[in-house]
């Protein structure tokens, strides 16, 4: 049986944007990802965004990663990966 329970969703536009994140600072973004499929909300440092429900950033070095946690397919979507001053920025202009 697979270990992995999780569902990561990342769109084109959002893979767009991490080409021009530093490869150190990628492998641990992609690695959080992985994490992400096999331990769910169970990662450390997972804190949810103030004023949404079921949305969730995570702190990778400079950079953050903004989510959203479907309960009902166990799924997350990846709405923004970025620098910490302009991932809330392009976040908050995608929702």
């Amino acid at each position: 049986m697979d270990s992995k329970k999780f569902i990561v969703s990342i769109s084109e536009k959002i893979y767009k944007q991490t080409k021009k994140i530093p490869k150190t600072e990628l492998e641990k973004i992609y690695k959080f990802f992985e994490d992400l499929k096999i331990s769910g909300l169970n990662n450390s440092n997972i804190i949810p965004v103030e004023g949404l429900t079921d949305f969730y950033r995570k702190r990778i070095g400079d950079y953050r990663v903004i989510f959203h946690h479907q309960l009902d397919t166990n799924q997350f979507i990846i709405f923004a990966v970025g620098r910490r001053g302009d991932v809330y920025r392009d976040f908050k202009q995608s929702l």
